[in-house]
């Protein structure tokens, strides 16, 4: 029951004697009310310039949540201005501003028999927030894309409060509106794939927000569109031709966006590097010549680029075959004679430069006028008068073509007269 009580407390020891202690008070029909801190929590990031939530629950076994009492304290900011009437459940709820620094937050409640109950957390307030900073690394401002191409944008952000898979990251586009979000990983590094972008150039936004929402935004400038096409129409892969032959090439060239003639165009071949690079007419057809082409196997490659940067290629397969180097020839006898027959002979043989089998032409020539009647390395001594001038001219050939003709020239000398019989008259013959 409620009111004034006294408890006496009597001690008697073992002669009987006694002593005793009285103790007066009252009794409420109260009993304590009770409170749980919700927010703040310990461990949480706050900070000096940003509202801090102050949400509890408070209740008593007699009291209606309305008629108790409730406040917030810090040890360091004392009494608090904050929202503190409970509502129909005990929840209070309320918003204030902290100074930097470890607090005490107690929330006291006081029910209408003056009773009271505190529950307190320690949390930390520190300087105001800073926002983050973010970068877009890939890909680089201005850069050119194809329709369709998966792009992957790569950036990188940190902030000096928080982790950096705290922050939010979403991506936009100035035409195509919102593209998606991505989260940090813990070092700060953000990728985010993508592979819609309309055929457009587009003002890439990239908004990094912290838990409280401070944000950055780095943006990229993209350009969508289709590459150009590129064929070489000539020559055929795999075409042969011969070491200082000329080579001609042609291909036709096309752009959804852009005129033929606004494309770069650029040949090159693994050998010999950049070849031409002339602009394609407004049909889109383009070519150049060339005879300086090195010998060997090349890969020729057109490569097509468009006002965006976007390019293609076609590329064919060209061998330049190396000919025969010129031999060295001679003609004998030396001194040849109507009676002689001339034979070429080679004193250095050809040198074919990718080794294969070299044969020989020869072509013999009466004081410059070509001779048919021979075309083997021996012209035959019924062919010759005396004080002709004869020549030999030798071409080597291998499997492809014909390489750098060598000659020998001989004048033919006067054969000595020769006996064929003898005989002396009279026979028989005297002395006489």
């Amino acid at each position: 029951l409620s009111g004034s009580r006294t408890v006496t407390l009597v001690a008697q020891d073992s002669q009987g004697k006694t002593g005793s202690h009285a103790l007066t008070f009252d009794v409420s029909p109260y009993g304590d009310p009770w409170a749980e801190i919700q927010a703040p929590v310990v461990g949480g990031v706050y900070y000096s310039d940003e509202l801090i939530t102050f949400q509890g629950l408070v209740g008593d076994e007699a009291d209606t949540s309305s008629d108790l009492l409730a406040w917030w304290e810090s040890n360091l900011d004392e009494e608090l201005s904050v929202d503190a009437e409970p509502d129909g459940s005990g929840e209070v709820l309320g918003y204030a501003y902290l100074s930097e620094g470890q607090h005490a937050v107690s929330l006291h409640v006081q029910n209408t028999g003056a009773n009271s109950a505190t529950d307190s957390v320690v949390i930390e307030v520190g300087p105001p927030n800073t926002a983050p900073s973010c970068a877009i690394t890939a890909p680089e401002d201005g850069s050119a894309l194809a329709l369709g191409e998966l792009v992957v944008f790569e950036a990188t952000v940190e902030d000096p409060d928080v982790p950096a898979d705290w922050l939010e990251v979403l991506w936009q586009s100035d035409k195509d509106g919102e593209l998606g979000d991505s989260t940090p990983n813990s070092a700060g590094e953000v990728t985010f794939p993508f592979s819609d972008l309309s055929a457009d150039t587009h003002l890439i936004s990239m908004t990094v927000s912290d838990e409280v929402g401070a944000t950055c935004t780095a943006d990229a400038m993209v350009t969508v569109s289709t590459p150009p096409l590129a064929s070489i129409t000539t020559p055929s892969s795999g075409q042969v031709l011969n070491q200082g032959e000329s080579a001609s090439f042609a291909a036709t060239v096309s752009d959804e966006e852009d005129l033929a003639t606004a494309l770069e165009l650029v040949w090159s071949s693994s050998l010999d590097d950049e070849l031409d690079s002339s602009s394609a007419d407004s049909a889109g057809q383009a070519g150049f010549s060339t005879s300086e082409l090195s010998d060997g196997e090349h890969s020729i490659t057109l490569t097509v680029t468009d006002t965006h940067g976007l390019y293609s290629s076609d590329t064919v397969s060209l061998t330049v075959n190396g000919l025969p180097s010129a031999p060295s020839v001679s003609l004998t006898p030396s001194l040849a004679s109507t009676d002689d027959d001339l034979v070429s002979t080679l004193d250095t043989a050809s040198v074919d430069p990718e080794g294969d089998t070299v044969s020989y032409n020869y072509a013999w020539y009466l004081d410059a006028v070509l001779f048919t009647a021979s075309t083997g390395s021996t012209l035959a001594s019924s062919a010759t008068s005396r004080g002709e001038q004869w020549t030999v001219e030798v071409t080597p050939s291998d499997p492809w073509g014909a390489g750098e003709t060598a000659q020998a020239s001989i004048t033919i000398a006067n054969a000595p007269p020769s006996a064929t019989s003898v005989s002396i008259t009279p026979d028989p013959a005297d002395a006489t």
